[in-house]
């Protein structure tokens, strides 16, 4: 992860890279996703559809950096209780 945010922090600096090609969607069928605040630079992403639980954080420099990582839901609903109401399905870790 951090080889790729150099890469490209490297080839803004630089401007030796080609453009980055992206594309978007809409999807307004899929269940909204939630969002817990740690502070004002991180946080968890909740994703109901994928039944998934990233950790994000961004460091406030010059270029910003930005990190984020998959984290165990069920860890997550014992111990962040504003988190707790946004994971509804359960996971072999949450069965006793």
């Amino acid at each position: 992860m951090w080889r790729l945010i150099a890469l490209f922090s490297l080839g803004g600096a630089v401007g030796c890279l080609p453009p980055t090609k992206y594309s978007s969607a809409v999807a307004p069928q899929t269940s909204e996703f939630a969002v817990v605040m740690i502070g004002d630079m991180a946080g968890y992403v909740i994703d109901p559809r994928t039944q998934t639980c990233l950790v994000w954080s961004e460091l406030n420099r010059s270029p910003p950096v930005s990190a984020s990582g998959t984290v165990d839901c069920a860890k997550l609903k014992a111990s962040v209780p504003e988190a707790a109401p946004y994971i509804t399905w359960d996971s072999p870790a949450m069965k006793p």
